[in-house]
C-alpha cells in the first residue's frame, strides 16, 4: 500500500541531494547517516558498500527510519519509517539514470563511474509505512 504525501514533500525529495537514514545497530543504539538517494515515487533507492554496517543493520533490522533535513528554524522536517529490502534488490535503467543524473558531479568528485557504482556497491531499496511531518 502506496504512502500519500503532500506535494511539498514529493516536491522535496525530488530535488533534495541528502536524506538522513537511521539503521539500528545490535544493541539497538540508533546509527543515523546522510545518504544520497533516489525517490522513484514510492520507493527510496540508496547505493551503499556491501560490508557496510548500514547492510549488515539493515539485514539483521530491515525496519529503519528517514528524514530530510528542517530548514533554518527547525520547520519543514519529513520523516519517514521504512523497510528495507537488502538482498536481491534489483535498479531499472531508467531508475539507474536517474540517479546518475541527480549526483553525476558528486559521483565524479569521488571517483565513482557507472561501472563502479552498479558492480562494487550494493541497491537498498527502502518502502516507506509511514509518513510524518513536524513543523
Amino acid at each position: 500500500m502506496a504512502i500519500e504525501l503532500p506535494s511539498q514533500v514529493t516536491e522535496r525529495l525530488a530535488k533534495e541531494r541528502v536524506i538522513w537514514l537511521t539503521t539500528t545497530k545490535v544493541d539497538g543504539t540508533p546509527l543515523p547517516n546522510p545518504v544520497w538517494f533516489l525517490w522513484n515515487g514510492s520507493q527510496f533507492l540508496v547505493f551503499t558498500e556491501p560490508g557496510s554496517l548500514k547492510i549488515k543493520n539493515m539485514t539483521r533490522n530491515p525496519r529503519v527510519a528517514l528524514n530530510l533535513n528542517s530548514d533554518f528554524d527547525g520547520s519543514d522536517v519529513a520523516i519517514f519509517q521504512a523497510e528495507a529490502e537488502v538482498s536481491g534488490a534489483s535498479v531499472s535503467q531508467s531508475e539507474l539514470s536517474g540517479y546518475l543524473s541527480k549526483y553525476q558531479e558528486g559521483l565524479a568528485s569521488i571517483g565513482l563511474t557507472h561501472d563502479i557504482l552498479t558492480s562494487s556497491y550494493r541497491l537498498v531499496r527502502l518502502t516507506p509505512i509511514k509518513f510524518r511531518t513536524a513543523s
